[in-house]
């Protein structure tokens, strides 16, 4: 009876994300879902499109079905992120996070809460781990893969609310099939990120950008005012590769520093 006290909370949120990429360092939320788990049941709902800073890739619409016609009157991060805090904090406690590889969504998750000042430090159960403990004869343990072998019935995939709502079933499902078994298992544990508050962009490279723009009539969608200093520095680097250096002559300041800009 004590090591059943002691499987999850009956209470968790379970999470899913959409992004430009599979890098938290480099790439943006594009959609982020939500669902509130309350003794089996779902009692709340969070879903928000993010608007990237510039447009998202082809490959990125194909997999999620998101347009950049879709993300161009979504809010951008820091707008959602006061809403999702107040969804995760219904209550006094901090519920523990629930996804597939939830390690990836919680890594984006707390760099941009960071980055906009928030503390964000949570308990996570990741259902990826226990489809490898348990779902061993899978050669594939995708979410997908996971849900067909459990026969969860799924809605589109990679979009973030289904794909929360996919991971719920999955720990709601296992835990029936094997919680008594390995009760250990099923508890949260500590989520590990390790992040630092981004700096801005310095004036420089913002000059550096809007020359480059100038002279090689670069058309783009990146809003040059958001980018952060290593944002800005791989762009910088994107562009150069792409269009050459600028010319001394070309530069809109005369006295910049060796070593002050990368370029």
């Amino acid at each position: 009876m004590e090591a059943e006290q002691k499987i999850i909370p009956d209470c968790y949120i379970a999470i899913d994300l959409e992004t430009t990429g599979l890098d938290a360092k480099k790439d943006q939320i594009i959609e982020i879902g939500a669902v509130r788990m309350e003794y089996g049941r779902e009692t709340a709902v969070f879903s928000r499109l993010v608007r990237p800073n510039g447009e998202i890739g082809e490959r990125v619409q194909q997999l999620t079905k998101i347009t950049n016609e879709m993300l161009q009157t979504a809010p951008y991060i820091e707008e959602v992120l006061p809403d999702l805090a107040a969804f995760e904090l219904m209550d006094v406690s901090k519920l523990p996070l629930v996804g597939h590889n939830v390690l990836f969504d919680y890594s984006f998750l707390k760099r941009a809460m960071v980055n906009y000042g928030y503390a964000y430090e949570r308990m996570g159960i990741d259902t990826l781990k226990l489809a490898r403990k348990f779902c061993n004869q899978l050669e594939r343990k995708n979410l997908d893969a996971v849900c067909a072998f459990l026969e969860i019935p799924m809605e589109q995939h990679h979009r973030a609310v289904n794909d929360a709502r996919a991971a719920a079933s999955i720990l709601e499902k296992l835990k029936q099939m094997y919680c008594k078994q390995d009760p250990e298992a099923f508890l949260p544990r500590p989520l590990i990120y390790q992040v630092k508050r981004a700096q801005l962009l310095t004036k420089h490279q913002k000059e550096y950008l809007n020359d480059l723009i100038k002279c090689n009539r670069i058309k783009h969608t990146v809003d040059i005012e958001r980018l952060t200093r290593a944002e800005a520095s791989r762009l910088t680097d994107q562009w150069i590769q792409e269009y050459g250096k600028l010319a001394p002559e070309q530069k809109s300041w005369r006295k910049e520093k060796e070593g002050e800009i990368h370029v």
